[in-house]
């Protein structure tokens, strides 16, 4: 069982004059980032391209802002570990060209001070100290199923790709969703189709969200599980039949409701939380929280959109503060972003994209 026992620990704060590109620079009187004031969030316009924006949660309020004038999309965004910079993925969800992949580092104007080519990575990455990590899309002949589309987890490390975990290592490929025979690839089945990656630190642990096979791992920087969490409708048995747990069992969790799960994290008190978007139009999509009670996932908290059962077909993560009791729910294409209170459902504030926008994901500037 993953206990994930995060303090709140002083952070570095972000640089103090953040610029907007089309207005005047915003002072930022204090360190914001110690309270978790700022949350930095990605807009796709359906044309593809898109622009990132940071929120400031006290005031509520829009402080800085950066276009996207290209088709590939930037989906998620992190600050640097010294407070200065910014980085985002680049991914073309078009045309699935995995050359134009890769992870920039800029200023807050926008300046680009370099770039990290990741053919083929897509969705999401996140900073292990001062590297990055992303999901891969790995392609394998099977011998029953023909060409499948799994995840590979990679390390960029001193311009080299380090695989750390792959899909294939985990599960035999077979359909475990609809999403196997309804994914993007003409040519594949798309198994696994991870959309999320998050490191923890403080536990040593990744945690990725992967709705092809409804269900979110956590993992160590070996590339060995610690944990499955497991959705609607799936079961432990597949896993028992995969390469790694004949090597090295590890825990497996039945119980949960959420279906096409997207943004998944870990919170300080080892409560896992989820956007379960549901298949198809008329699927009603939650934020929800999950629990571990004799040994089967609870679900502790359960979300909704304040339209009753609206649907959101992808993107969105739901997160914890870590100073706070609340959640940042980005709720993805349906086009909201807001803070809400988990035990009496009250929100704090909402933000919602105009027609023909959505969001990607949401993160705290720590």
């Amino acid at each position: 069982m993953l206990i994930y026992l995060l303090s709140c620990q002083p952070s570095t704060p972000i640089s103090t004059e953040i610029h907007n590109d089309s207005a005047s620079p915003i002072v930022v009187e204090e360190d914001a980032s110690e309270e978790e004031n700022l949350i930095i969030s990605s807009l796709l316009y359906l044309n593809r391209s898109g622009r990132l924006f940071i929120y400031d949660r006290i005031l509520e309020e829009e402080i800085w802002t950066l276009s996207n004038p290209e088709d590939p999309v930037w989906l998620d965004a992190h600050l640097s570990p010294d407070g200065n910079h910014i980085y985002h993925n680049v991914v073309d969800v078009r045309d699935h060209n995995p050359s134009l992949s890769e992870i920039r580092k800029i200023d807050f104007e926008g300046n680009i001070v370099s770039r990290t080519p990741t053919p083929w990575a897509h969705h999401a990455f996140d900073l292990v100290g001062e590297e990055l990590v992303s999901i891969v899309t790995e392609f394998r002949q099977h011998a029953e199923h023909g060409k499948v589309a799994g995840d590979r987890i990679v390390l960029y490390r001193d311009g080299q790709e380090e695989t750390i975990l792959s899909t294939f290592s985990i599960l035999n490929p077979m359909p475990l969703t609809p999403m196997w025979d309804f994914g993007h690839f003409e040519d594949a089945h798309d198994w696994t189709h991870a959309n999320a990656i998050r490191w923890y630190e403080e536990v040593e642990l990744f945690l990725i969200t992967l709705p092809g096979i409804n269900a979110v791992w956590s993992f160590g920087m070996d590339g060995y599980i610690d944990t499955v969490y497991l959705g609607k409708g799936m079961q432990k048995e597949p896993y028992l039949n995969g390469i790694q747990y004949q090597e090295r069992p590890f825990s497996i969790y039945e119980g949960g409701s959420f279906d096409m799960p997207h943004g998944a994290t870990l919170d300080r008190d080892g409560t896992m939380w989820v956007l379960s978007n549901g298949l198809g139009g008329q699927t009603p999509s939650f934020a929800e929280g999950y629990v571990i009670e004799n040994d089967a996932l609870v679900l502790k908290h359960q979300l909704s959109p304040p339209v009753e059962n609206a649907h959101s077909a992808g993107l969105g993560s739901v997160l914890r503060l870590d100073s706070s009791p609340n959640v940042i729910i980005n709720w993805g294409i349906y086009g909201l972003i807001e803070e809400k209170a988990p035990n009496t459902e009250e929100t704090i504030w909402q933000v919602e994209s105009n027609l023909q926008e959505v969001y990607g994901f949401s993160n705290v500037l720590r």
